[in-house]
């Protein structure tokens, strides 16, 4: 929210600045600390001096976020006649698409009950950057792009051949256990067993290396893990006296379940890996999704008659989640759009990153887009404000195409819709942590 599209960016550790670019200046964002325990959320269920019992897997996690959807819509009743957008960023690869497929099921529930379009939930699409979704695949591709140079016509590698050999050391038991846990479902313990391997013998190459794992670009960071220095400063803003005790009065309205912000939250993390969620692939998720946006039974009949659209991006110069490995990712989904994803070539984005060069490009089908924006990593609202804000209202004019309000198609608009006050987004602006 303070670094990407929010309606504020930090102007050093103590003050904000006005963001032209914001995605709350054209639609109605709502961004959501989840799940329970990270950013400024918590638990109130302490009771005879135990622990609040927090949530360790995404499935979870996304029943708390339906609740939370449900009272936002008792506290802002108008909210609930217009479309509703999930978006996220990167882990939200798996926390965006589970939300959306409890959400289906949610409101499954109202299908034959009389007069109860009040009480679903109106979700529309989603839209996840740089995307978490299927480790087994994307976990190897990270040695691809990092180790051979020319990648994409030019990039040098990313590291050096010492740190390359390790990868290539480290990947086959990773790689194995990944491919198990996949086949052994989200909550075999062959998850958490793919978690230990990967994270200490691949992952950790990465980790220590001086360039940056969410920016090809970014080569001599001044520590591992220290090539972003500007991310400290919401961190000392919102936990300064006059932002945590004097604006937001946090002990206070938590009953003192949080006296400050942390960027990572390590007991969540820690449970999440422990766990093996981590690791665990959403593609079955993804694969409900995709299905329900090709069924038209959807768009009539029912409590919730509406299609379901789902918009990846990806920042071409990230690493970690590069657009190889989501592209490899998507492809390997079983759904009736399969052949045709895989068939459909690439169309230019028309307009330009903010160097003149390009924008990037997408391959689209019903249902589903993909978009590679170019001069960007890992979070592309943070390399391409303008792009990404474009990028967002070029889908949104698609979908109302689509419904039939009047707005052009992808391949015919020219422009773009100076208002969207009818949409709202739901941002995941705070997960378990950034990968």
């Amino acid at each position: 929210m303070l670094f990407e599209n929010g309606p504020c960016l930090m102007d050093g550790p103590n003050a904000t600045r006005f963001n032209p670019n914001s995605w709350t200046e054209h639609f109605n964002v709502v961004y959501l600390d989840q799940p329970a325990g990270v950013g400024f959320s918590y638990v109130d269920n302490r009771t005879g001096g135990k622990p609040p019992a927090m949530p360790s897997r995404t499935p979870a996690s996304s029943l708390d976020s339906v609740a939370f959807i449900r009272l936002l819509y008792e506290a802002f009743p108008p909210l609930a006649s217009v479309n509703l957008h999930l978006s996220g960023e990167s882990f939200a690869g798996r926390y965006v698409p589970t939300l959306a497929a409890s959400i289906l099921e949610y409101n499954s529930f109202f299908d034959h009950t009389p007069d109860a379009r009040g009480a679903v939930i109106p979700l529309r699409s989603i839209l996840v950057g740089n995307p978490w979704i299927d480790p087994a695949v994307q976990a190897p591709s990270m040695h691809e792009v990092s180790c051979f140079d020319g990648w994409r016509g030019g990039y040098p590698r990313h590291l050096e051949e010492d740190d390359c050999k390790a990868l290539g050391g480290a990947l086959p038991r990773c790689e194995k256990l990944l491919r198990a846990c996949e086949q052994g479902g989200a909550a075999s313990p062959l998850c958490a067993m793919a978690v230990d391997a990967c994270g200490a013998d691949y992952l950790e190459v990465f980790q220590k290396a001086t360039r940056s794992v969410y920016d090809r670009r970014r080569r001599h960071c001044p520590g591992p893990g220290n090539c972003y220095p500007d991310v400290a400063d919401p961190v000392r803003y919102l936990n300064s006296p006059a932002v945590l005790d004097g604006e937001l009065e946090v002990a206070l309205r938590t009953r003192g379940a949080k006296t400050r912000w942390e960027m990572e939250d390590w007991p969540t993390f820690q449970r999440f890996s422990a766990s093996g969620d981590f690791v665990a692939p959403t593609t079955a998720a993804l694969r409900a999704l995709l299905e329900y946006s090709r069924d038209s039974s959807n768009r009539a009949g029912g409590a919730s008659p509406r299609p379901l659209d789902v918009l990846l991006y990806v920042g071409v110069t990230d690493i970690i989640c590069n657009p190889d490995g989501v592209l490899e990712a998507l492809r390997g989904i079983e759904w009736e759009g399969k052949a045709s994803f895989r068939g459909t070539p690439w169309a230019e984005l028309p307009w330009e990153a903010l160097s003149g060069g390009r924008a990037g490009r997408v391959k689209s089908v019903p249902g589903l887009w993909l978009a590679e924006v170019e001069e960007a990593g890992h979070m592309v609202p943070y390399d391409q404000p303008v792009s990404s804000l474009k990028l967002v209202k070029h889908w949104l004019d698609h979908l109302d195409g689509r419904d039939g309000k009047g707005r052009r198609p992808v391949s015919e608009a020219a422009g773009f819709s100076q208002d969207q006050s009818g949409q709202s987004v739901l941002e995941d602006d705070r997960g378990v942590d950034e990968l």
